[in-house]
């Protein structure tokens, strides 16, 4: 990935740790370095470090322990990014290069995994294990959404819908009342982030 690649990747990481830390009421933020600092080609550094820390730091976000998510980010521009007719047809290389990514960093973490990922100037989705998720819907009787879709074993979903109406029944009940949905955030990702260095938090203005 280019050097403007890292940075839009970067961008949207603290996008997602501001968002999710507003959303969820607890403190989310992006994982040193560029990537997962013990994720995917990373993961020769966990050796030198604790347990805990392994899995804190195996995803694209440091998330707060009652999370169960590994998160992976991607953004990416049209033309590099997965294609719809590839999804439809259940074989597209970006999608599932993210994928086997995404399970490998949540099985390093003992998590379930979440691919947020963006297409610039077009949506924002999420994938996640589609068999779990309809496991889910079965213990707390609800109804798959109007529009998904099923890719091999996941599904792939508008992030908002996911986030808004699917999220907190992956959550401990203690947890679920304090979710913010989507209209209570709208100005957070529409805030200018200004990002001193890789190991300073970003400032919002």
């Amino acid at each position: 990935m280019g050097i403007n690649g890292k940075a839009k990747g970067s961008s949207q990481e603290l996008k997602i740790s501001h968002e999710f830390s507003a959303r969820f009421n607890d403190h989310f933020q992006r994982t040193p370095g560029s990537g997962a600092f013990v994720g995917g080609f990373n993961r020769f550094k966990a050796a030198t470090l604790r347990v805990d820390a392994q899995q804190i730091l195996s995803g694209d976000l440091i998330c707060p322990e009652f999370f169960p998510f590994s998160v992976e980010s991607k953004n990416y521009s049209e033309k590099g990014g997965p294609k719809l007719y590839a999804i439809l047809e259940g074989a597209d290389r970006v999608l599932d290069g993210w994928i086997e990514q995404a399970k490998g960093d949540a099985a390093f973490a003992k998590k379930e995994y979440m691919i947020y990922w963006k297409i610039t100037h077009k949506s924002t989705y999420i994938t996640v294990d589609y068999q779990k998720f309809i496991d889910i819907l079965k213990i707390n009787n609800k109804e798959l959404p109007e529009y998904f879709i099923k890719y091999r074993t996941e599904i792939i979903l508008d992030k908002n819908t996911f986030l808004d109406n699917y999220v907190e029944y992956y959550l401990p009940i203690d947890k679920r009342a304090n979710i913010k949905r989507t209209a209570d955030i709208k100005d957070i990702n529409n805030k200018t982030e200004v990002k001193v260095n890789d190991t300073e938090q970003p400032k919002t203005i």
